[in-house]
C-alpha cells in the first residue's frame, strides 16, 4: 500500500517511515512538513493511506482534512504526541490514531486494522472524520463580497457559482464577479449547505438551484449553463458528472 506522511517534525517522519519500511507491503510516495503542502500532496497523489499529524503550524490536521478532496476515501491515521487530542477527536472506535513515539506493536495493530477494512468501512470513516473536523464551523447564511470600498452581503440564492482564481475565491452572480477574502474553495464548501452547493471540478462550486440547462456529451461529461449568464459554460469533471446525475435524478 502506498502512503504519505504529513508531519512538521522531520525526526517523526523519518522514524515512522523506518518502522513502515519493515513491512514490504508499504511504500512511501511522499512527505510534507506542513499542512498546506499536505493538502497539495493529497490532491496530487491521492494516496490510499495518509499518516497525518494533528498539531502543526498553520494548517493543523483537521484543517488538512477540511481542505482536501477525500472523495476517493483514503485510510487516514492521525499521529499525535498529545493524548488529549486523541481523547477529544476520536470518540468512536472506527477511527485510529497513533501516539508518538510510535511503538512497533501499536503500528502493527494499525496495519492489521487497515488490511481488514472494507471499502465501505473506509468511506464511513472518512465521512466521520470530516464531520468531526467540522464541528466548530457554522454554515454561512450570507456571502460577504468586495465591491470597491464596500463589502456586500449577498443572499446565497443570488450566487450562480464560486470559482477559485489563485490566490482568492470569486463569487459569480449572473454575469458579475466579486472578489472575496476567502482563499480556499474547500473551506467555503464546508461552510455551505451541501444540499444547495455542489463541487463540479477542482476550481468551481455551483449553486444547484441556479442551473439553467444541461448538455450531455458522449464522454458522459456534463456542461452547465447557469441562470443569468449566457456567455459561459461550466464543465463538470467526469467523476462529478456521475454524482451530479444522481443528485438531479438524470
Amino acid at each position: 500500500m502506498k502512503y504519505v506522511i504529513i508531519d512538521d517534525e522531520k525526526a517523526a517522519r523519518k522514524e515512522l517511515a523506518f518502522q513502515l519500511g519493515k513491512h514490504s507491503d508499504f511504500t512511501c510516495i511522499g512527505e510534507a512538513d506542513d499542512g498546506l503542502e499536505g493538502v497539495r500532496l493529497i490532491e496530487q497523489l491521492q494516496p490510499p493511506l495518509v499518516f497525518l499529524d494533528i498539531q502543526m503550524p498553520g494548517l493543523n490536521g483537521f484543517d488538512v482534512i477540511n481542505q482536501s478532496d477525500l472523495s476517493y476515501s483514503p485510510h487516514i491515521i492521525f499521529v499525535t504526541a498529545y493524548d488529549q487530542y486523541a481523547v477529544k477527536a476520536f470518540e468512536i472506535n472506527a477511527l485510529d490514531y497513533l501516539l508518538k513515539p510510535v511503538s512497533s506493536e501499536r503500528l502493527l495493530n494499525t496495519i492489521l486494522k487497515i488490511q481488514n477494512q472494507s471499502t465501505e468501512d473506509t468511506k464511513n470513516i472518512t465521512d466521520t472524520i470530516k464531520s468531526l473536523s467540522k464541528t466548530n464551523q457554522t454554515l454561512l447564511k450570507r456571502m460577504p463580497v468586495i465591491d470597491g470600498r464596500l463589502i456586500l452581503l449577498l443572499n446565497l440564492d443570488q450566487i450562480s457559482w464560486l470559482e477559485f482564481e489563485n490566490p482568492i475565491v470569486l463569487v459569480v452572480t449572473g454575469e458579475k464577479r466579486f472578489e472575496t477574502n476567502f482563499d480556499s474553495l474547500k473551506d467555503l464548501e464546508n461552510r455551505l449547505d451541501e444540499k444547495e452547493f455542489f463541487r463540479i471540478n477542482r476550481t468551481q462550486l455551483i449553486n444547484l438551484t441556479n442551473i439553467e440547462n444541461i448538455v450531455t456529451f458522449s464522454n458522459n461529461q456534463l456542461h452547465l449553463q447557469m441562470k443569468g449568464n449566457s456567455k459561459e459554460s461550466l464543465i463538470v469533471s467526469r467523476e462529478q458528472s456521475r454524482k451530479l446525475k444522481k443528485i438531479l435524478g438524470l
